[in-house]
């Protein structure tokens, strides 16, 4: 798109042909491979992008545990390394039988010890959580059946998860906004343009938190399209500069 005449991008268009981009953005790589032993490269599965998101410390692909704070901002994060086929083995009932049972159903399987309690409750979807929190509340929910909002019951966790899960939710969206590696098959590539848009994400999030602070009029404020245009103009300026 930024190469199309009708919605050619000059900054970009003019810093380096198609054909260069693609031949850069194929060839990306953050690790030399004879640098890392062959017990490093069977112990981390992510060897390939380790030294990235190692030193970025910021998750849609591949799993990630995320830890962000109420301003919306990831504060860290860890990738998920483990098996991803483990459904055989579940205690658990699948999503057919709790949906059968109707909203507000859920069960639930500890681990001792230390106790931990996998919850599965059962909304407009199945929900599953893992958590150390016990008792249960309930919530409002609107019942297509009844044309009305019933209470259902609902997991403690269920209730903190919802308070707190603006940050990441945020993030997640905005990560998706304008994708560009949909069609990239190496999963290195991916993993490299995805921090990358995460990082400018987070910078975005503070830039929209100073601003707010500044007291300037909202609608003068920049939208994430035009910050990552700026934030891309200031890159490649800075590397034509030397």
């Amino acid at each position: 798109m930024c190469w199309v005449a009708k919605t050619r991008v000059p900054v970009t268009a003019n810093s380096m042909s198609l054909d260069r981009f693609f031949k850069i953005r194929q060839s990306i790589k953050v690790t030399k491979d004879l640098d890392v032993s062959d017990e490093e490269k069977k112990s981390d599965a992510l060897w390939k992008a380790g030294v990235l998101y190692g030193s970025l410390c910021l998750g849609n692909q591949i799993p990630a545990f995320v830890l962000a704070g109420p301003n919306d901002l990831v504060l860290d994060f860890e990738v998920y390394k483990g098996q991803n086929m483990f459904t055989a083995q579940s205690k658990m009932s699948d999503g057919t039988k709790l949906q059968k049972q109707g909203r507000g159903i859920f069960e639930m399987v500890v681990r001792k010890p230390p106790e931990v309690t996998v919850t599965k409750w059962q909304d407009n979807k199945a929900v599953l959580m893992a958590s150390v929190i016990e008792p249960q509340d309930s919530c409002m929910r609107w019942s297509v059946k009844l044309k009305c909002h019933d209470t259902v019951p609902r997991p403690t966790v269920e209730a903190e998860y919802n308070k707190n899960m603006g940050g990441v939710v945020l993030c997640d969206r905005m990560t998706s906004f304008y994708p560009k590696s949909n069609h990239i098959r190496k999963w290195t590539v991916r993993r490299v343009l995805h921090f990358f848009y995460l990082a400018a994400t987070n910078s975005w999030i503070e830039y929209r938190s100073d601003y707010q602070v500044s007291g300037r009029p909202e609608r003068e404020r920049m939208q994430y399209s035009d910050f990552k245009l700026l934030l891309a103009e200031e890159i490649i300026a800075q590397a034509q500069d030397g």
